[in-house]
């Protein structure tokens, strides 16, 4: 092991006395020493050196590298100085660090920041803003990004804020857009709205496209309607997938199903 930490400062310190014109090249080493699962600690030095000769793109992937192996608060500071230095991907990784550990005022900044560029940011932004207590900026956040990220788009409609037409209209928009994951949220607005068949027609194509939560909620209609056994299949097929609430449910229904009569009697 010593051997392997002189070798390792000794290549740190050939890295930072190479001529200034490398920072490219030092960065898109590090890139392919990562492609290949080069140990984390050599793939560091090489990001490290980009940084040292000028590359300030080093800064997130050399986080994300800290992250993968497990080193959360080295990345969180790599996360930190991305963002300092204009990265609004970084500024949305250092705020989703932020919040896990409940820095909610510094988290909401990165959220802000990184919201003027990624969508993703603005439905994270809003949770945090409510989270500090700023309800109303948390709605105008949602109402402001609502067409452009799914996320929010889910959250407006589910608030109550948004009349049922209007909710079913946003909803339908980011569906036919290809943004799949609203389909159980329209479903359940449709149903809110007295739209049963149309909500089950929903939940059933997003169903069949491996959606277990639609699986479940399908199930849930069907159940309601008198069909028993197709709800079964739908409640089957959506804990292989994954739905924790499908498989209670069917461990349910397994335990109140009155047992078969022995033979014979």
């Amino acid at each position: 092991m010593t051997e392997d930490a002189d070798a390792l400062a000794d290549l740190r310190d050939a890295l930072r006395d190479l001529p200034g014109d490398v920072a490219d090249v030092l960065f898109d080493v590090a890139n392919d020493l990562r492609a290949l699962a080069v140990r984390a600690d050599v793939v560091e030095a090489f990001y490290r050196a980009a940084i040292h000769h000028g590359d300030t793109d080093s800064y997130l992937n050399l986080a994300n590298v800290l992250a993968d192996a497990g080193d959360d608060a080295r990345a969180l500071d790599m996360y930190r100085d991305a963002w300092r230095h204009g990265d609004v991907r970084g500024a949305f990784m250092a705020a989703q660090a932020l919040e896990d550990a409940g820095a909610y005022e510094e988290a909401r900044d990165g959220y802000a920041f990184a919201a003027e560029e990624l969508p993703e940011a603005s439905y994270r932004l809003s949770r945090v803003l409510t989270a500090t207590g700023e309800h109303h900026r948390a709605e105008a956040v949602l109402r402001g990004s609502a067409e452009t990220s799914w996320e929010s788009a889910v959250d407006l409609a589910l608030s109550g804020t948004l009349p049922a037409d209007d909710a079913t209209a946003l909803l339908r928009r980011h569906h036919d857009a290809g943004d799949t994951e609203v389909a159980v949220t329209l479903g359940v607005v449709l149903e809110r709205a007295g739209h049963d068949a149309e909500a089950r027609d929903v939940w059933r194509r997003a169903a069949d496209g491996g959606d277990a939560r639609a699986a479940t909620n399908l199930a849930l209609a069907l159940d309601d309607l008198g069909d028993h056994a197709e709800a079964r299949t739908w409640w089957r097929r959506a804990a292989d997938g994954g739905d924790e609430k499908a498989r209670l449910l069917l461990a349910e229904d397994d335990a109140a199903a009155p047992e078969e009569a022995a033979p014979g009697t």
